[in-house]
């Protein structure tokens, strides 16, 4: 049985209307618990603004506590990127994305991870890890983004939900069937849990914000919506940009069988006089 804000849910993935009519509500408080949980570990310590001096000179006075001790290395990487710009010593996301991509979740084309490679990244993680560094400190845009979105942004947004959400089903089905047993697979209903269960798992949840069923689906959903706008502006603004190389300067468009980045690099020159993947190399 389900009921409340999680039905609510349940029935706006199914249509994509309803994003104003309180999903919305539910996503951004879902993201703000996660940014105050995300960022505990560098709060519980430091006060005001955080840099990243005083945030590894705070962890060192307290390294011998159990709590510092015991931050895995996804915890210490989104606590400083968040907090700072850059990963706390020892933080990495390379577990949680090489978990990922055995449900084929995160795993980029090969054609585009070779766009990178003149600049040192040479797999998927690589890739996923420099775009994410770009997101740092920005959590005020994404609860921008989240509040600003309009009923058909998130009607366009619940397909690549939609689309995680099966591609994280097809991995957990292959996964049961290598370990020879039955499992449920609908995240959606949080594998199978009816609501009492899944309110009762939620309460119980040693987190430092308690999230609720209902606002950690809205806030997926959120996610799924943002890139999926992120991706629609990209392939214009993609489009744009070959017709101009093409129309204003005359320029041979890359076969299929041709890098592009050096080519996107060539059109950023001509534009605006800067080499973006240049910087990319010497930020790197």
């Amino acid at each position: 049985m389900v009921y409340g804000d999680t039905l609510r849910i349940l029935l706006f993935i199914r249509d994509g209307w309803g994003w104003s009519s309180g999903i919305r509500e539910l996503c951004v408080e879902g993201y703000e618990k996660g940014v105050k949980a995300t960022l505990k570990p560098v709060r519980r310590y430091v006060r005001g603004s955080a840099d990243r001096e005083k945030v590894e000179a705070a962890l060192e006075v307290h390294d011998d506590d159990a709590y510092v001790a015991g931050l895995v290395p996804a915890e210490r990487y989104a606590a400083g990127m968040m907090a700072y710009g850059q990963p706390l010593e020892g933080g990495s996301l390379r577990g949680i994305f090489k978990a990922a991509q055995l449900f084929g979740l995160v795993d980029l084309p090969p054609e585009f991870v070779k766009l990178f490679e003149a600049f040192g990244m040479h797999d998927s993680l690589d890739v996923a890890t420099y775009i994410g560094s770009a997101f740092a400190q920005c959590s005020t845009i994404f609860k921008t983004m989240f509040e600003t979105a309009s009923d058909r942004d998130a009607y366009y947004g619940v397909p690549a939900f939609i689309g995680f959400i099966t591609r994280l089903r097809r991995g957990i089905h292959r996964a049961a069937i290598v370990e020879g047993r039955g499992f449920p697979s609908n995240p959606l209903t949080f594998f199978g849990r009816n609501q009492r269960e899944l309110e009762r798992v939620f309460r119980e949840m040693k987190a430092p914000e308690r999230v609720t069923p209902a606002q950690m689906l809205a806030l997926l959903i959120g996610i799924a919506m943002v890139g999926s706008y992120v991706l629609r502006v990209g392939e214009r603004l993609a489009t744009f940009a070959l017709n101009v190389a093409q129309k204003v300067f005359g320029m041979k468009l890359p076969s299929k069988n041709e890098q592009i980045a050096p080519f996107a690099a060539n059109v950023m020159q001509r534009i605006y006089g800067v080499n973006p993947f240049t910087q990319m190399a010497q930020n790197k």
